[in-house]
């Protein structure tokens, strides 16, 4: 694909996108938004399940994998109760993704 990173300096950039995607997205989705539906709820399961299911826009194939990395992120910030390992995850399997598809 053409829009992935070729040079040095373009993969160094995309580690650091990466990264803050994964700190931005983690802090929207499993922080702001988890902590919204269990307002709305006042349950946990379904805040966890009303924030996984919001995010994925993507075809069905894509979207099945994303909804349970959400639950997976979700589920460890509830029992964690920090965003830190979500955000870290988040951001390195964003960041290996460059392997997956150029090596």
């Amino acid at each position: 694909m053409v829009l992935l990173p070729r040079t040095l300096a373009e993969k160094v950039l995309w580690i650091a996108l990466s990264l803050s995607a994964g700190f931005c997205e983690e802090f929207v989705y499993r922080g702001y938004l988890l902590q919204r539906f269990f307002e709305s709820t006042r349950s946990i399961p379904a805040a966890i399940v009303l924030q996984a299911a919001v995010y994925p826009a993507l075809p069905w194939q894509v979207a099945a994998s994303v909804f349970f990395l959400g639950l997976l992120f979700v589920s460890v910030a509830a029992w964690k109760r920090t965003l830190i390992p979500g955000m870290l995850m988040h951001g390195v399997l964003d960041a290996l993704a460059v392997v997956a598809w150029h090596g």
